[in-house]
């Protein structure tokens, strides 16, 4: 069975998004590791760990999810931006671990007119070396799929299927889908066609932006 939950405010400490996803008998969670617009953050203390780790423990929670800065962009052709983005999502990556959050979504960045396919290779680079410094981590990095503005990749299922084929530790990987996003894609498509993501296998969570419950 699925796990239903939200994503909920840091502001007053990582906790407080536990705390703020009770009353709602959430299942998981989701929650920015640092502020997002800016591209370095204060060490967690050992004290916040164990306080949100203690917190989460004794929740309801059967999972907890990390969203990445929305400035970095890991597909950037420009190489000092491409080493900052680099930078800042190990650091979000490290500060998920010790947080003992079990993923981490990020979206796959802008190619910003260099290619798709030289964007995609990027993006792979990146997460190898994102793990190669970052061995024996357990949190998993989800790659969402977005609308394709611009030059954003990831608006196809076969981006985030190639990225999963490129990389070299590919069990460290999965996909977070927006439906929200694939929806009209499927909603335009002959009755006929093959909508099934070719990364369908790697889907590790669903969000539902812009939604109101119903009944």
């Amino acid at each position: 069975m699925p796990l239903f939950g939200a994503h909920m405010s840091i502001a007053g400490g990582h906790f407080h998004a536990i705390e703020k996803a009770q009353p709602y008998r959430c299942e998981a969670v989701q929650l920015f590791t640092k502020s997002t617009n800016q591209w370095q953050a204060k060490d967690l203390s050992d004290e916040e760990v164990a306080l949100f780790r203690k917190k989460y423990s004794e929740s309801r929670l059967q999972m907890a999810m990390g969203h990445d800065s929305y400035l970095i962009n890991l597909a950037s052709p420009d190489e000092a931006l491409y080493r900052k983005s680099i930078e800042s999502f190990i650091l979000e990556y490290q500060r998920s671990e010790r947080l003992g959050l079990d993923y981490l979504i990020t979206h796959p960045g802008s190619h910003v007119d260099s290619g798709e396919e030289a964007g995609l290779a990027r993006i792979a680079q990146a997460l190898d070396e994102t793990h190669r410094r970052c061995p024996g981590f357990r949190v998993k990095v989800l790659l969402e799929n977005t609308a394709g503005q611009g030059f954003n990749l990831g608006h196809r299922f076969e981006h985030l299927a190639e990225i999963l084929e490129r990389v070299r530790e590919p069990r460290r990987i999965g996909v977070c889908l927006t439906p929200a996003i694939s929806l009209p894609r499927a909603i335009r498509s002959p009755p006929s066609a093959n909508i099934e993501p070719p990364c369908a296998s790697s889907i590790g969570s669903w969000a539902s932006n812009d939604c109101v419950p119903f009944i």
